[in-house]
């Protein structure tokens, strides 16, 4: 008697159970259809993207559904799955990917920017995100500025985050931080410290942006403590933080960061930047980065 490949497993257990629960993740449950459903989608995307027999696919993925279904699609294409420590920081993840020659990389948006600062470093040449699960912190120890940007300033979005990361090293190099550094796609830094990041979306027009920066010590402890907090948030959360405080020992008022942020884009973008009533297509992408940031 052969023995039975995962993926034969799979095959076997929809047509026996077919519509049965496979999966229960908190209130979510998953068939053995859907999971079979969901796999072949994944498997035909990393088709696309030249994924096949022998290729080594990261899964940089916490105990989710996503984790389950990308393990089999890679499966289906007989190729070879490196699963990844969600607690990974920089220098790990960068040992993992170029260890295993990995050239794709399935995770969650979170994780982006910590592989997007190494991936120069690596073969990887594609990164499946799965899922929005991040976190921006509505709080009076942040500084955000949101921008609704008709695509069309841009050559392509690697320009984009190119020009998104220079508007923050120009707004904390004012401040008087001079050790700050940004890595393409990645998060603002000082040493290995987090300092702000970059958060984008696309509607068909427009690219809409937010910009964060911590300019006080942010207390996590009673947030996490009264609201819970996905795992794989969590071990985000945890990336050290520093703040334009703690770094200068200064405190910065909401008209000094206003200044500093219209100066810095008008600067970057080329643009003169006026008051004025969004179009249509602005007032679209504003109300549906709001209606993002309460979910």
């Amino acid at each position: 008697m052969s023995e039975e490949t995962i993926q034969e497993f799979l095959a076997r257990s929809v047509s026996r159970f077919g519509k049965r629960t496979a999966l229960i993740f908190g209130e979510k449950e998953m068939t053995y259809e859907e999971i079979d459903k969901e796999s072949n989608r994944l498997a035909n995307g990393l088709k696309s993207l030249g994924v096949t027999r022998g290729t080594k696919v990261a899964i940089m993925l916490p105990n989710i559904p996503e984790f389950v279904c990308a393990f089999f699609a890679i499966q289906k294409l007989a190729a070879i799955a490196v699963p990844m420590n969600t607690l990974y920081k920089g220098g790990e993840i960068l040992y993992v990917l170029r260890d295993s020659g990995a050239e794709t990389i399935i995770t969650l948006a979170n994780y982006v920017p910590a592989i997007q600062e190494v991936r120069h470093e690596t073969n990887l040449k594609h990164i499946v995100s799965i899922g929005e699960r991040d976190m921006l912190f509505a709080d009076p120890s942040c500084k955000f500025l949101h921008l609704v940007v008709d695509k069309k300033n841009f050559t392509n979005i690697d320009e984009l985050y190119y020009r998104m990361g220079d508007i923050l090293l120009r707004i904390v190099d004012q401040l008087g931080v001079r050790d700050a550094w940004y890595k393409h796609r990645g998060s603002i830094r000082v040493n290995s410290n987090r300092l702000g990041g970059i958060v984008v979306q696309e509607t068909e027009r427009d690219y809409i942006i937010t910009l964060s920066l911590f300019v006080e010590k942010l207390n996590l402890d009673d947030f996490i403590d009264v609201i819970w907090v996905p795992p794989e948030i969590r071990d985000r959360i945890v990336d050290p933080m520093t703040s334009i405080k703690e770094e200068t020992g200064k405190a910065i008022t909401h008209e000094e960061f206003r200044q500093l942020a219209v100066s810095a884009v008008g600067t970057v973008l080329e643009r003169e930047l006026y008051y004025g009533k969004l179009t249509r297509d602005e007032s679209f992408a504003h109300q549906r980065r709001k209606g993002s940031s309460r979910k």
